[in-house]
């Protein structure tokens, strides 16, 4: 097979997935969800599985008729690790974070923020409170079982290598999902793809299995909430958990971003506004190439 035709169909293919591109952008939409959900930062706790988990059953919940974010992203933490028995909240799956919820009852946002407050959270998560006990224990005063509520937990699905063979299925699936059925997918992927494009994160074992995560990955979870063609390719909108601004990684991307005077939604908003502290970033674009090299796994409800 000749190299001039092995580029032709590589330009083929990605044209292919650029042609069915249809814009979505479920930050800047009419009544989104996303609107009452700030950005949030999980510090440097390995917790960002329950913020995922969160705003998906928030952005499901306020779809639904909801006026307000009631998941606490520490609750959500909380539930898993008590399902599975754990001694800490750290590290974890969205799916199953969310499954979680539907054998407990929900404790408000406020009250879950008044424990964590108690526990000396200066805006980042301490150490204090990524311990199951002392959470347990502060949640006890302020949020009794008597003042727990259900939540709607929707039926959620995660797909991986054995569903998803290559790069490019991955890319597919979540362009034909923004495409049919929009809503927030999470994906579990390398975050080092913000800082090198090229960087090519996950790996097959000697079975032909892509399920191998590659030294310097820097695993992570984050939501992917809108798509659309910018030059010939097709780019994902991604909204991330490393607060509003986090510069150091989206530095050389268009973003979408929020004036805080305002409110209004700026999209393409260049590096000259990420740090600028009137504005926030909502969430960035990156190419569906370079990132779909970099997931091992997506979340979404079905």
């Amino acid at each position: 097979m000749t190299q001039r035709f092995l580029l032709l169909i590589f330009l083929f293919s990605s044209q292919s997935f650029a042609d069915d591109c249809v814009p979505v952008n479920l930050v800047t939409e009419a009544e989104s969800p996303f609107k009452k959900i700030p950005v949030y930062n999980q510090g440097t706790h390995n917790i960002c599985y329950a913020y995922s988990a969160a705003q998906i059953l928030d952005w499901y919940q306020m779809k639904n008729g909801a006026l307000r974010r009631n998941v606490h992203p520490l609750w959500a933490a909380l539930q898993y690790a008590l399902v599975r028995k754990r001694d800490k909240l750290e590290i974890g799956h969205p799916k199953e974070a969310m499954e979680s919820l539907r054998t407990s009852l929900n404790c408000d946002y406020d009250a879950v923020e008044l424990a964590v407050k108690s526990l000396g959270s200066s805006g980042r998560a301490p150490s204090a409170y990524t311990l199951v006990d002392n959470l347990k224990e502060a949640l006890q005063k302020y949020c009794p079982p008597e003042k727990r509520t259900f939540v709607m937990v929707p039926e959620v699905e995660r797909l991986n290598y054995r569903t998803l063979k290559d790069d490019s299925s991955y890319e597919k699936f979540l362009s034909t999902k923004f495409a049919t059925a929009p809503s927030p997918v999470s994906i579990s992927y390398c975050a080092n793809v913000w800082r090198r494009p090229d960087f090519d994160g996950i790996d097959t074992d000697l079975l032909g299995a892509r399920d191998v995560v590659r030294k310097g990955c820097e695993y992570h979870e984050s939501l992917v909430v809108g798509q659309k063609k910018i030059g010939n390719s097709c780019h994902f909108l991604i909204r991330n958990t490393w607060g509003n601004l986090w510069t150091s990684h989206n530095r050389s991307y268009a973003c979408v971003c929020k004036n805080q005077e305002t409110g209004e939604m700026i999209d393409d908003c260049g590096p000259e506004t990420h740090g600028n502290p009137k504005f926030t970033v909502e969430a960035c674009w990156i190419k569906g190439g370079d990132l779909a090299r970099n997931i091992g796994q997506i979340t979404f409800v079905k």
